[in-house]
């Protein structure tokens, strides 16, 4: 069964991360999160910062994530590790699949379902995401409502293309920790 994004409108629940730390704990969310997470006007300078100074995302992800990248299409220069241009990056460590990102994104749960869980999944848009729509060599490709579903063959990357504008949303399942900077 395929998770859909559900247009990635107001029907997504998502919580806007950027600057949140976690402090080295598991992703969770609690009641006296939002305390430490930054406010959606917050965010919205963060996203104006000057140029030079790209955000940087540290992503622990799920076991597999990094298989599921090279089956994509996406590899590394060593077994076990893949590469997007220079804004993702990822390999295997510790049981773990170790991710970078030079742009940030927004932490959300799953779509399409009623899940009451924390935010597993970070959504992208912008450069990275039409790279990764760009180098998917071996997606399984969908239709959605007014979109062309492009999902790696385990399911962990899930991107969607808009018809009207061409604009490219993607999605990177299975996150465990998350640091924002």
């Amino acid at each position: 069964m395929s998770l859909r994004f559900a247009s990635f409108g107001p029907l997504v629940l998502s919580l806007l991360a950027a600057g949140c730390q976690t402090g080295g704990a598991p992703l969770a969310v609690s009641e006296d999160a939002s305390a430490s997470c930054p406010t959606a006007a917050s965010a919205a300078v963060d996203a104006g910062a000057p140029s030079g100074q790209r955000p940087s995302t540290g992503l622990w992800m799920a076991d597999g994530f990094v298989k599921d990248m090279n089956d994509a299409g996406f590899p590394g220069i060593r077994d076990g590790e893949f590469r997007v241009g220079d804004l993702f990056h990822g390999y295997v460590s510790y049981g773990m699949d170790i991710v970078t990102l030079g742009e940030s994104g927004t932490l959300a749960v799953a779509f399409g379902i009623d899940w009451r869980g924390p935010p597993n999944m970070l959504i992208v848009q912008g450069p990275l995401a039409k790279l990764v729509w760009d180098g998917m060599t071996s997606p399984v490709v969908a239709r959605g409502d007014h979109t062309t579903i492009h999902e790696s063959p385990g399911g962990r990357v899930h991107c969607e293309q808009a018809d009207w504008d061409q604009s490219v949303q993607c999605g990177f399942r299975g996150v465990v920790r998350a640091d924002f900077r």
